[in-house]
């Protein structure tokens, strides 16, 4: 079953709330193909989102 959840926000949190909610398993995700943002750059979604996740994030670069 698919299910589409539009929701407004910060993403990271958003996704992390989501999934809280509906209470996955698991989170899969594109990440922008670096694992590490340089000095000076903001912290990736896929990074904060593994931070603030309540399970398991797949990020597929």
């Amino acid at each position: 079953m698919v299910e589409t959840i539009e929701r407004e926000g910060n993403p990271s949190f958003v996704i992390c709330d989501v999934a809280d909610e509906i209470e996955a398993d698991l989170i899969v995700m594109g990440g922008s193909g670096s694992v590490m943002p340089e000095e000076g750059s903001r912290e990736s979604v896929a990074s904060r989102t593994i931070g603030l996740s309540p399970c398991p994030v797949l990020v597929i670069p």
